[in-house]
Protein backbone atom coordinates (compact mmCIF):
# COMPACT_ATOMS: atom_id res chain seq x y z
CA UNK A 1 0.00 0.00 0.00
CA UNK A 2 1.60 3.22 -1.07
CA UNK A 3 -0.42 5.94 0.57
CA UNK A 4 -3.89 6.80 1.67
CA UNK A 5 -5.16 10.33 1.96
CA UNK A 6 -7.61 11.27 4.67
CA UNK A 7 -8.92 14.61 5.73
CA UNK A 8 -10.35 14.01 9.10
CA UNK A 9 -11.44 15.29 12.43
CA UNK A 10 -9.76 13.72 15.40
CA UNK A 11 -9.71 12.29 18.33
CA UNK A 12 -7.54 9.42 17.33
CA UNK A 13 -9.33 6.61 15.49
CA UNK A 14 -12.70 8.35 15.70
CA UNK A 15 -12.18 9.58 12.17
CA UNK A 16 -14.62 11.26 9.84
CA UNK A 17 -13.27 10.57 6.37
CA UNK A 18 -14.19 13.25 3.87
CA UNK A 19 -11.99 12.10 1.01
CA UNK A 20 -9.62 9.23 0.52
CA UNK A 21 -7.46 7.78 -2.23
CA UNK A 22 -5.91 4.34 -2.07
CA UNK A 23 -3.00 3.11 -4.12
CA UNK A 24 -2.00 -0.52 -3.90
CA UNK A 25 1.06 -2.10 -5.47
CA UNK A 26 3.30 -5.10 -4.88
CA UNK A 27 5.90 -2.92 -3.19
CA UNK A 28 5.40 0.18 -1.14
CA UNK A 29 6.93 3.51 -2.05
CA UNK A 30 7.90 6.06 0.53
CA UNK A 31 6.26 9.44 0.77
CA UNK A 32 9.00 11.91 -0.20
CA UNK A 33 9.83 15.55 0.30
CA UNK A 34 10.97 15.94 -3.31
CA UNK A 35 9.74 19.00 -5.18
CA UNK A 36 6.33 18.53 -6.79
CA UNK A 37 5.98 19.37 -10.48
CA UNK A 38 2.65 19.54 -12.30
CA UNK A 39 4.52 19.05 -15.57
CA UNK A 40 6.07 15.78 -14.37
CA UNK A 41 2.68 14.68 -13.03
CA UNK A 42 1.33 14.89 -16.57
CA UNK A 43 4.18 12.79 -18.00
CA UNK A 44 3.86 9.02 -17.96
CA UNK A 45 7.43 8.60 -16.73
CA UNK A 46 7.21 11.11 -13.86
CA UNK A 47 3.63 10.53 -12.68
CA UNK A 48 4.33 7.81 -10.07
CA UNK A 49 7.23 9.74 -8.55
CA UNK A 50 5.15 12.92 -8.27
CA UNK A 51 2.22 11.10 -6.62
CA UNK A 52 4.57 10.06 -3.81
CA UNK A 53 5.55 13.63 -2.89
CA UNK A 54 4.15 15.67 -0.04
CA UNK A 55 3.74 18.50 -2.55
CA UNK A 56 1.32 16.35 -4.57
CA UNK A 57 -0.94 15.91 -1.55
CA UNK A 58 -0.75 19.61 -0.73
CA UNK A 59 -1.50 20.79 -4.29
CA UNK A 60 -3.85 18.08 -5.51
CA UNK A 61 -5.66 17.04 -2.34
CA UNK A 62 -5.47 19.59 0.45
CA UNK A 63 -5.29 22.97 -1.29
CA UNK A 64 -7.64 22.56 -4.25
CA UNK A 65 -10.54 24.99 -4.17
CA UNK A 66 -13.10 22.19 -4.59
CA UNK A 67 -11.70 20.47 -1.47
CA UNK A 68 -11.78 23.72 0.51
CA UNK A 69 -15.37 24.36 -0.54
CA UNK A 70 -16.44 20.83 0.43
CA UNK A 71 -14.77 21.24 3.84
CA UNK A 72 -16.51 24.58 4.28
CA UNK A 73 -19.88 22.99 3.47
CA UNK A 74 -19.28 20.59 6.40
CA UNK A 75 -18.44 23.49 8.71
CA UNK A 76 -14.67 23.13 8.57
CA UNK A 77 -12.63 26.30 8.64
CA UNK A 78 -8.84 26.61 8.45
CA UNK A 79 -7.41 25.54 11.78
CA UNK A 80 -10.36 23.46 13.05
CA UNK A 81 -9.44 20.18 11.35
CA UNK A 82 -6.35 18.06 10.81
CA UNK A 83 -4.93 17.11 7.44
CA UNK A 84 -3.68 13.52 7.53
CA UNK A 85 -1.71 11.36 5.11
CA UNK A 86 -1.52 7.65 5.87
CA UNK A 87 1.49 6.03 4.23
CA UNK A 88 3.56 2.89 4.60
CA UNK A 89 6.70 4.95 5.19
CA UNK A 90 8.17 8.35 4.45
CA UNK A 91 11.55 9.99 4.11
CA UNK A 92 12.86 12.22 6.91
CA UNK A 93 12.38 15.20 4.57
CA UNK A 94 8.71 14.32 4.06
CA UNK A 95 8.10 14.10 7.82
CA UNK A 96 9.91 17.41 8.41
CA UNK A 97 8.04 19.24 5.63
CA UNK A 98 4.71 17.80 6.78
CA UNK A 99 5.30 19.11 10.29
CA UNK A 100 6.07 22.58 8.88
CA UNK A 101 2.83 22.48 6.85
CA UNK A 102 0.80 21.16 9.82
CA UNK A 103 0.03 17.86 8.13
CA UNK A 104 -0.02 14.71 10.24
CA UNK A 105 1.60 11.63 8.75
CA UNK A 106 0.40 8.30 10.10
CA UNK A 107 2.47 5.22 9.30
CA UNK A 108 0.10 2.48 8.13
CA UNK A 109 1.89 -0.37 10.01
CA UNK A 110 1.66 1.64 13.25
CA UNK A 111 -2.00 2.46 12.64
CA UNK A 112 -2.81 -1.18 11.94
CA UNK A 113 -1.02 -2.30 15.12
CA UNK A 114 -2.88 0.32 17.16
CA UNK A 115 -6.23 -0.81 15.78
CA UNK A 116 -5.30 -4.44 16.46
CA UNK A 117 -4.31 -3.65 20.07
CA UNK A 118 -7.63 -1.91 20.68
CA UNK A 119 -9.54 -4.83 19.16
CA UNK A 120 -7.63 -7.48 21.11
CA UNK A 121 -9.58 -6.88 24.30
CA UNK A 122 -12.81 -5.65 22.72
CA UNK A 123 -15.73 -8.06 22.34
CA UNK A 124 -18.03 -5.59 20.56
CA UNK A 125 -19.54 -6.39 17.18
CA UNK A 126 -18.30 -4.11 14.41
CA UNK A 127 -20.30 -3.45 11.26
CA UNK A 128 -17.20 -2.48 9.27
CA UNK A 129 -15.84 -5.52 7.38
CA UNK A 130 -12.23 -4.33 7.54
CA UNK A 131 -12.34 -3.85 11.31
CA UNK A 132 -13.99 -7.27 11.75
CA UNK A 133 -11.32 -8.90 9.57
CA UNK A 134 -8.51 -7.32 11.60
CA UNK A 135 -10.24 -8.50 14.79
CA UNK A 136 -10.56 -12.06 13.48
CA UNK A 137 -6.92 -12.09 12.44
CA UNK A 138 -5.80 -10.90 15.89
CA UNK A 139 -7.97 -13.47 17.66
CA UNK A 140 -6.61 -16.27 15.44
CA UNK A 141 -2.97 -15.37 16.02
CA UNK A 142 -2.42 -17.35 19.28
CA UNK A 143 -3.96 -20.43 17.61
CA UNK A 144 -1.57 -20.17 14.68
CA UNK A 145 1.47 -20.07 16.99
CA UNK A 146 0.25 -23.02 19.05
CA UNK A 147 -0.60 -25.36 16.16
CA UNK A 148 0.52 -24.37 12.67
CA UNK A 149 -1.86 -25.74 10.06
CA UNK A 150 -0.75 -27.75 7.06
CA UNK A 151 -1.54 -26.01 3.81
CA UNK A 152 -4.70 -27.29 2.18
CA UNK A 153 -4.52 -24.86 -0.69
CA UNK A 154 -5.49 -26.40 -4.02
CA UNK A 155 -6.57 -29.62 -2.32
CA UNK A 156 -3.07 -30.58 -1.10
CA UNK A 157 -2.36 -31.28 2.54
Amino acid sequence: MRSIYWQSTLPHLSVTTLKQCVSVSQAYSKLTGKEFSREKLNQRVGKAEMRRTLGYFMAQKFEQESVRQKLKSYGFEPGNHTRVIVTWEGTPEAFSQAKEKEVAIWRFPDLLREIAQKLESNSSYFVDDTVRTIGLFIRSEPDRRAAPMASTRHGRA
